[in-house]
């Protein structure tokens, strides 16, 4: 019996998701038809109302149960797993973005349904505010976790991100950075799953970043530092994406993407406009996501597969594939972007000027830049060509590139051989400075997991 009841509890809550996200769908549909885009919905600056946050404890908020305990304690603990389930999809779908303040609250975890943190938040307007509120008086006196927290709130005030403010629809974006302190990130028989319970994410309104992963990489390249400061651009981007997410598995069985995963043409853009924004502030991470082109991986779509993966050689993938891949979305904006003159400028006012579509992919992208910049028309259908290793049919060209007299014009000069010739200049294709060659990997590259909230990072 106290099998069926929990059975039936976890049937309602997948239901109870799959009808809160149908509404959402339904609401965005409505805000698409009654709403026209105008210039007064551009903003000029963005906000960031950055809470400093600790872990002061874990809590147990509920106890397993034995399997042979009385049909009582059963119940009861089926009740406190309901209760807590409640509070816990309010503190992650409203506290946290719309009602979150200073002070102790608690932050339920997403990996782990008996516990949850008791945390203590501060609000921060300077850098010398945040040091102070991490208990030191100085910069020299962080540690190397708290430095990259410093990072990210720079990155927050840099005019990197404020000239990012015209794209983005959002006026008001919260951002907390969690000190793990001392605290051992990776889950075991004793510890809790802090590295994925404070996972950096994006849920729109609100980016969660911490020190999780920072704090190991002090003398990795990129560093840590570095690494935090670019991923805070990264979630920003989801932040003034209004990109629609594919709500049923958007990243496979798993839950997982990785840069070089076969997902969809929206997901990857999805999250290959973010990792291209990451590259625009990084060098080093910048080569890192173009090793993410040398091998694609597919994960199985059978039932009990999650997880299980297998290689794809980009040459022998259909272009679909290779435009469902991340790496293969970020390295093409950012190639465009070093390529044509002022080329991040015309990407950010494509990207401004399709914010009301709410199914983009990068095909939406590279036709409005063809279409605003018609005098860079040649050299966009050259670059997007050769990215895409030349696979692309007459129909997927266009949709790619829209139809003119000049991307026709492109297209019929291509030849007979243009694919061949495409992949064999790939091998040696430069993807941005004259200093900057692609770096081959054939190893998966782990992005991050997204178990929970699609735009999560």
């Amino acid at each position: 019996m106290y099998n069926k009841f929990v059975n039936f509890f976890s049937k309602g809550k997948n239901k109870m998701k799959k009808y809160v996200k149908s509404i959402l769908f339904v609401l965005l549909m409505l805000a698409v038809f009654c709403f026209q885009p105008n210039k007064a919905m551009a903003v000029e600056e963005v906000e960031f109302g950055i809470y400093y946050q600790t872990i002061e404890d874990v809590v147990t908020i509920n106890e397993d149960v034995d399997k042979d305990a009385s049909l009582w304690d059963k119940a009861k603990h089926l009740g406190k797993s309901i209760i807590n389930w409640g509070k816990k999809t309010w503190e992650h779908e409203i506290t946290r973005n719309y009602t979150l303040g200073e002070g102790e609250s608690l932050w339920y975890s997403k990996t782990d349904s008996n516990i949850a943190y008791k945390v203590k938040r501060t609000k921060v307007t300077t850098e010398e505010e945040l040091i102070k509120a991490m208990g030191k008086s100085s910069e020299d006196e962080l540690t190397y976790g708290q430095k990259c927290l410093l990072a990210s709130f720079r990155a927050a005030k840099s005019e990197s991100m404020e000239s990012r403010a015209d794209a983005s629809y959002r006026k008001n974006i919260k951002l907390i950075l969690t000190d793990t302190g001392d605290r051992p990130t990776g889950r075991n028989d004793k510890n809790p799953d802090i590295r994925n319970d404070f996972w950096p994410c994006s849920s729109g309104p609100t980016i969660s970043m911490s020190d999780c992963i920072y704090k190991y990489q002090e003398n990795s390249n990129p560093s840590g530092i570095d690494n935090a400061y670019s991923t805070t651009f990264h979630e920003y981007s989801h932040s003034m994406d209004r990109t629609f997410s594919l709500q049923m598995k958007p990243y496979g069985q798993d839950g997982t993407h990785y840069r070089n995963e076969v997902t969809t043409p929206r997901m990857a853009f999805i999250e290959g406009w973010a990792e291209y924004n990451e590259m625009l502030e990084n060098e080093a991470q910048a080569k890192e996501y173009m090793k993410g082109m040398d091998s694609l991986s597919v994960e199985s779509t059978k039932k009990g597969e999650s997880g299980v993966y297998s290689d794809l050689a980009p040459a022998s993938a259909t272009f679909k594939q290779l435009l469902s891949a991340e790496a293969y979305n970020c390295n093409t904006l950012y190639r465009l972007s070093q390529e044509l003159d002022n080329g991040p400028e015309k990407i950010t006012k494509a990207f401004k000027d399709t914010r009301w579509n709410l199914f983009r992919d990068l095909n939406t992208i590279v036709k409005k830049l063809v279409k605003q910049n018609p005098e860079d028309t040649e050299k966009i259908c050259k670059i997007v060509d050769e990215m895409f290793l030349g696979k692309m049919n007459e129909e997927e060209f266009y949709k790619m590139v829209g139809k003119t007299d000049k991307t026709k014009a492109y297209f019929e000069s291509r030849g007979s051989n243009s694919e061949s010739n495409a992949s064999e200049e790939n091998e040696n294709l430069e993807i941005s400075s004259d200093s900057t060659e692609v770096e081959v990997s054939k190893d998966k590259i782990t992005v991050e997991n997204n178990s929970g909230n699609p735009f999560e990072e």
